[in-house]
């Protein structure tokens, strides 16, 4: 209730229990997945590859990102100014606004941007993902937009600082 848990595998694969952390540590090697929901009434370290799925993650305290953060339900993802945060479900996402770092979409699912945001690194549409940006809201890229998917634009986009 007052430590550190650490899922600190130096490779392969691991699952995160479902369960309310204190703090939280995701590092090593491999990638990490949600069991379910999580909560961190602290503070969130990953420097891997943590896949959320269609669970929550809920944190109360500082987050830290070095690594990518994976979201695939319709509204479950979460803002991370470091890092890198990827919205690849194969359902319909909105994608929650703010300042992010890097931003990914991949797979099938329609990524709807319904509210001004900012990436102050880059964003990649990967192939098969389709994202809306819609009417009056604007997206700010400040790294470099790649588009190997879909895109369409009802909004604004400006590309670079």
């Amino acid at each position: 209730s007052g430590g550190t848990v650490g899922y600190t595998a130096s490779s392969g694969s691991q699952t995160v229990s479902v369960q309310t952390y204190n703090h939280l540590t995701l590092s090593g090697g491999g990638t990490r997945t949600a069991g379910g929901n999580i909560t961190v009434n602290g503070n969130f370290a990953n420097s891997v590859t943590t896949s959320i799925g269609t669970y929550t993650l809920t944190i109360s305290g500082t987050k830290t990102n070095n690594g990518t953060v994976q979201f695939a339900g319709g509204t479950n993802g979460i803002v991370f100014s470091d890092g890198t945060v990827e919205y690849d479900g194969t359902v319909t996402q909105t994608v929650t606004a703010g300042t992010y770092n890097h931003l990914v979409f991949s797979n099938s699912g329609t990524k709807n941007i319904n509210s001004s945001m900012t990436a102050s690194g880059n964003v990649t549409i990967n192939s098969g993902a389709t994202v809306v940006v819609a009417n009056g809201v604007t997206l700010q890229v400040n790294g470099n937009m790649t588009n190997g998917g879909s895109l369409t634009n009802d909004g604004t986009i400006f590309v670079g600082n």
